[in-house]
Order: C-alpha cells, then sequence, then structure tokens
C-alpha cells in the first residue's frame, strides 16, 4: 500500500467553496464518491490556514498511487468530470493533466505494534 500527502493551492476567496465541497462529497454526493474511489483505501482533506495562502493538504493510500491519478485524469462519467471541474475552480490544477511528480516522502515513522 502506498500513501501519500499532497498539497494544493487554494486560489483567492475559494476557502469556502472548498468546505462546501467537501460537504457535499461526504453529504449529497457520498456514494457517487466512494463509488469513484475504486482503489482508495483513505482520504483525508485538511484546510491549512498560511501567511501565504490557504492550502488543501490531502492524504490518501492505495495500491498504487500514479494509477489513482491516472484513472482520475481520463474517467469521464459526469462525478468525476464535475470532481474535476470543482478541483480546478478551486484550486487552479487541472487533474485531467496530473502532475509529472509526486511529492517526495523525506520522513516517515511509525510505531511498532507488539
Amino acid at each position: 500500500m502506498e500513501e501519500i500527502v499532497a498539497m494544493f493551492p487554494v486560489l483567492p476567496g475559494k476557502s469556502e467553496a472548498l468546505i462546501a465541497f467537501a460537504e457535499t462529497i461526504s453529504g449529497p454526493r457520498a456514494q457517487e464518491f466512494s463509488d469513484s474511489q475504486t482503489t482508495v483505501q483513505t482520504e483525508s482533506w485538511y484546510l491549512q490556514k498560511t501567511p501565504m495562502g490557504d492550502f488543501c493538504l490531502v492524504h490518501f493510500s492505495a495500491p498504487s498511487i500514479i494509477n489513482v491519478f491516472a484513472g482520475l485524469a481520463t474517467a469521464d462519467d459526469d462525478f468525476c468530470t464535475w470532481y474535476r471541474a470543482q478541483i480546478q475552480d478551486i484550486t487552479g490544477i487541472d487533474l485531467a493533466n496530473p502532475p509529472s511528480t509526486l511529492p517526495q516522502c523525506i520522513f516517515n515513522w511509525r510505531r511498532e505494534t507488539v
């Protein structure tokens, strides 16, 4: 299982739209979101306010992170098309053209269970 934390800028004035988007995919469109997550095991979003602006930090795990981005980029169903449009409107990032590089994990620690 792979894990990633990605940081997406929140365009000025779009923080409330991000919160509304998160409420929509965890509320009225929760089933559609769940159905679209065919390989994602966990996903969490965090809104981080900074002096440089707001950011959405996304943590998720899946067997293949690159396949998640590739699948989202090419999915053409109504939900995924709407989802990509929401992300682009809020962050300016076009998930139909995913980044060529992903964040690099430089430290990861877990307590060993007994």
